[in-house]
């Protein structure tokens, strides 16, 4: 008879503690599910972020190739003399063109002008690319830490469950009428 009503102290006891401990674990993880769904839509915001980055920096590649074929055309063309209009085929009278141009035979006023632009454009573009890179590498690094933090609140709320869990199957032995 003593020995029973140790064990049923002691059980009493047990149950006691259970839902308690419940009750801490449920409310612990309503709290780590609040901050892994604002990590979530955090993390959502620095994919999507970076994909427009990307999409930027793919633009400005575009605009630099497009920008370095007309650098290259241009010094092609420079060099191809005229002696027919490319609109109505009609001979073109060379003459000395000392600084003027081959087909209008106006006066070039500043030769080299449309290279020199070129080249200031793809300055400021190769500088916008670092700039985004930059930008990009940052966002990159953001967006590890908070996959990083996400992951970890994820696991602490698998822990959480595993324990309620536990304690679910601990308490229906108590409560079980058989």
């Amino acid at each position: 008879v003593k020995r029973e009503l140790i064990i049923e102290t002691k059980l009493i006891s047990q149950e006691q503690d259970i839902e308690p401990t419940a009750l801490r674990l449920g409310n612990k993880r309503e709290q780590l599910f609040g901050k892994f769904i604002e990590l979530e839509k955090n993390l959502i915001a620095s994919k999507k972020r970076q994909q427009q980055f990307l999409e930027l920096v793919d633009e400005l590649d575009a605009e630099i190739n497009k920008l370095n074929r007309s650098r290259i055309a241009g010094g092609i063309l420079d060099k191809v003399a005229i002696s027919n209009c490319p609109s109505c085929d009609q001979h073109v009278k060379v003459a000395n063109l000392n600084g003027q141009c081959g087909l209008c035979h106006q006066p070039i006023q500043n030769k080299g002008g449309t290279r020199n632009r070129i080249e200031m454009e793809l300055k400021q573009l190769a500088s916008e690319k670092k700039e985004i890179d930059k930008i990009l590498e940052t966002c990159v690094n953001d967006m590890s830490l908070i996959e990083t933090e996400y992951n970890g609140k994820k696991e602490e709320i698998e822990m959480i469950d595993r324990r309620i869990k536990s304690l679910t199957k601990t308490y229906a032995v108590f409560t079980d009428p058989e």
